[in-house]
This record gives C-alpha cells, sequence and structure tokens, in this order.
C-alpha cells in the first residue's frame, strides 16, 4: 500500500481482493486508513455492488464521491487507487478510472478473473535447499559460534532434542489456536500469537540470550524454511509511504511470488516511509517483536510506537495490515514447524 498525502492532495495505491459473495450482503467500510495531515479515507462498499469513497477532514465537511457498481468474479485481485486533486476525488481499479455513479447510469465495470499460477507448495519444493542455501549456512555459523547462555543465578542443563520438538510442537497447537481466533474477529489474541512468532522466529543480534526455538531444531538438521512471497527488499519511496499488503504463504499465489526462507522473508522490509527528511524503514520481524513486546504479551507501554502505529493504521474489511502480517508469518510457522516435526518424529529410534 503506497501514501503520498500533501496540504492538498492525496493518492491511495494498493492491491487487493475483493471479498465474496460480491455484491456484500450488507454495507460495509471495505478499506480505510488515515493520511498524514489526519484526515481518515475509507472506501465503503454498498450491497449493490457500488463503491463510495469518502474523506473526513476534521472541522470541514466530508469530500465523498459515489461511483459505479462493480461486476466481480470469484477469483480477483485488483490495483486499487484513490487520488484526491483539487477537492475532487477520482477511484481507479488496474489504472482505469471508474465512472461516477450518476455517469455510469447502471453500467458496471467488469474486473478480470485474476490468472492464478498453478499449484505449487513451499514444503518439498525442488528448489527449496537451493533457493534456502545462503539462509541454512546462515543459520549454521551463527549457532556455531554462538556464546552460551550463562545463568548466574539458576543450575541449568541442555534440554534434548525431544525436548525441543516437544516445545515446538506446543507453540504450534497454541499459534493454531490464536489464528482461529483472529480470523474470528477476536483480534485482541494478535498480540499473542505475536509473542510466540517471537519466541520462535526472532533473532535481532548475537546475544547469547536469544536463541529463537524453530531455527534452533531447522540449524540441527540443516532444514530450509521454504515460504513463497513477494521480495521487497528495495520498497519504492514514492509514494511518500509504503506498506507491503500481505505476507509468507506456504503456497504459491501470484506469479511475482519467489521461493525464499522465512528467516530471509522476516528480515525484509514491510515498511518504507518518510517522517520529516528521514526516511524509516520496518521489517517483518521488527514488527511483529514490537507487536509482542509493546501491546500486552510482554509488557504494555505507557507510549505508542508511531512505526507499528502507522501499520495499524491501514485496514482491510476491519483487519490491519498488522494483523494481517501476524497471522500470516504465523501461518507459514505452523506449516513449517509440523514439518520439521514429522521429520524429526520420522527420525527418532
Amino acid at each position: 500500500m503506497g501514501l503520498l498525502d500533501t496540504n492538498a492532495d492525496f493518492t491511495v495505491v494498493t492491491v487487493i481482493a475483493f471479498p465474496m459473495p460480491w455484491p456484500l450482503p450488507q454495507m460495509a467500510t471495505m478499506f480505510s486508513t488515515e493520511t498524514s495531515d489526519s484526515k481518515q479515507l475509507r472506501v465503503v462498499a454498498y450491497t449493490d455492488g457500488h463503491l463510495e469513497v469518502v474523506l473526513d477532514r476534521p472541522g470541514s465537511e466530508a469530500l465523498r464521491r459515489h461511483f459505479q457498481m462493480l461486476s466481480v468474479p470469484a477469483n480477483n485481485l485488483v490495483l486499487l487507487s484513490v487520488v484526491g486533486e483539487q477537492h475532487q476525488i477520482r477511484l481507479a481499479i488496474n489504472d482505469v478510472d471508474l465512472l461516477s455513479l450518476a455517469d455510469a447510469d447502471g453500467e458496471a465495470f467488469e474486473i478480470s478473473e485474476h490468472e492464478s499460477p498453478p499449484p505449487e507448495l513451499s514444503i518439498g519444493h525442488p528448489d527449496a535447499l537451493s533457493q534456502c542455501k545462503t539462509a541454512i549456512d546462515a543459520r549454521l555459523h551463527r549457532f556455531d559460534s554462538k556464546a552460551a547462555f550463562v545463568d548466574k543465578v539458576h543450575a541449568r542443563r541442555p534440554k534434548t532434542l525431544v525436548e525441543q520438538t516437544t516445545d515446538l510442537a506446543g507453540a504450534v497447537s497454541r499459534l493454531d489456536e490464536f489464528i482461529t481466533r483472529i480470523r474470528r474477529g477476536d483480534l485482541h489474541f494478535a498480540p499473542a500469537a505475536a509473542a510466540e512468532i517471537r519466541s520462535l522466529a526472532y533473532w535481532p543480534n548475537n546475544s547469547p540470550t536469544w536463541n529463537p526455538l524453530l531455527f534452533r531444531i531447522a540449524s540441527s538438521t540443516n532444514a530450509p524454511l521454504p515460504v513463497f512471497a513477494i521480495p521487497s527488499t528495495s520498497l519504492p519511496l514514492e509514494p511518500a509511504a509504503h506498506f507491503q499488503v500481505g505476507g509468507p504463504s506456504l503456497e504459491r499465489r501470484n506469479k511475482g511470488d519467489e521461493l525464499i526462507d522465512l528467516e530471509q522473508y522476516l528480515a525484509e522490509p514491510v515498511a518504507t516511509y518518510r517522517v520529516g527528511a528521514e526516511v524509516r524503514t520496518l521489517s517483518a520481524g521488527e514488527a511483529i517483536a514490537l507487536a509482542a513486546n509493546t501491546a500486552g504479551s510482554a509488557h504494555y507501554d505507557d507510549s505508542v510506537i508511531l512505526d507499528l502505529e502507522a501499520m495499524e493504521g491501514v485496514v482491510f474489511m476491519a483487519t490491519s495490515n498488522l494483523d494481517r502480517l501476524i497471522v500470516a508469518v504465523a501461518e507459514a510457522i505452523v506449516g513449517l514447524s509440523r514439518s520439521l516435526l514429522s521429520a524429526a518424529s520420522t527420525a527418532q529410534p
């Protein structure tokens, strides 16, 4: 999702899939975000299939415009653009401007069916080892050279592999439950899911206290952690902010998806934006760890991290971009962990 906002004009660009069934059975805000000068932009879907764009402006009357009805196939993925200029609002789908509802005179805009790639799974993929080799080698080196944690208070012993896989199985069960609850709309479980992800797959530095369980077990067998994702190593800064939509998946969803290691994905930026003259970036792993650290799973902070607030402000069908990222990463971790657990149970005598 890209966002550009000046004193008079704004541009919002996002890739979305329209929800099914379409038209929606009841009017709903399909997409919303806050612009940099505190305007609230909403795209509202009506039961006849037409869209309204609303720009709420503090202290001024809201700008509104109704656009023509849409004919939407079940398999769809579109580039949605909203442009405000000189007190006018334009809405485009795949770079084609929609007519106003009045000018369309009952004519619906036809959205073409999205051409899905052939079914392809990341786990067991013939290229998984080669595509994840850099991450596999890096994990092995980090664990081999990692300084042992020295507990000066409590006596400890190393856990066996069986004990560690038992820990992973428990984490998978909890994540699975959190995913189910979040998808039901219980979004207060998102910080708890973020905390599980943080304990399994967050590795910000080589301090002995950082010892992520998923990476540790994968490294013990030189196993890849393959996922499909649209690489975002060089997120554009035009418009003035860019937020990645979606997250990793165990199944190829788009032709542009690449097969990469989960650890590589978590290190890539999912947000790039400008604060004054400063350009800021936030990786997937950092976003999830910050959510875990500040939203109640580890601490309840008395301040708000602006990086997270920016991601939470982008909402599609009542779910923020941050919550969608947490769910996508959690689902990938559940599938990858079950694959590792299956291999470990087969290898045990």
